[in-house]
């Protein structure tokens, strides 16, 4: 059985290799990483128990593919990028002043999102701190991907209103004038 798999897998690997590796390239956005998922498609097929069920065979490797790549960008979200400084240097290179501002621009937000109606409130955070697609909102929230469209332009305007708003009243604390 492990010698038949390990066949198929050649078979398939000789077949769709150069498709395989364009499909994954198309899809990541450092390309390459490409190669690095190519082998975990490799390490996945290698595990089909009966591949006399596969009717086509390409069609079977891109969707195992597909997943791959998808898991791959899940867990590239939560990583961070990596720096040659130790953690303590960067730490000390935080600016006083832009800590200041992030932590207004926060509460701007935070009391921008408390105007707005619950659904407006929730496609947005689902969207932009959750990173849903537009139809995962959509069947989560049993609303229409144009309703999911709708409340994220509108949740977005009350966010970006607020965020000018507080800008321009930090130009006027600081002494400096307002722009037109």
């Amino acid at each position: 059985m492990v010698d038949n798999t390990h066949q198929w897998l050649d078979k398939v690997a000789h077949g769709t290799g150069k498709d395989l590796l364009r499909f994954l390239r198309s899809r990541l956005s450092n390309a390459s990483d490409a190669e690095d998922l190519a082998q975990e498609v490799y390490m996945r097929l290698l595990r089909v128990k009966d591949t006399s069920k596969i009717e086509n065979q390409r069609a079977y490797v891109l969707r195992v593919a597909s997943n791959v790549a998808y898991e791959w960008r899940l867990l590239a979200r939560n990583r961070m990028p990596h720096s040659s400084e130790p953690l303590e240097t960067m730490v000390d290179k935080a600016d006083p002043v832009h800590e200041v501002n992030i932590g207004r621009q926060i509460k701007t937000l935070e009391a921008a999102l408390e105007m707005l109606v619950p659904k407006c409130r929730a496609v947005l955070l689902m969207h932009r701190r959750d990173r849903y697609t537009y139809k995962e909102i959509a069947q989560r929230m049993d609303i229409s991907v144009s309703m999911v469209k709708k409340y994220l332009v509108k949740g977005l305007s009350v966010c970006q209103q607020h965020l000018i708003k507080e800008n321009d009243n930090q130009d006027i604390d600081s002494g400096g004038t307002t722009k037109p």
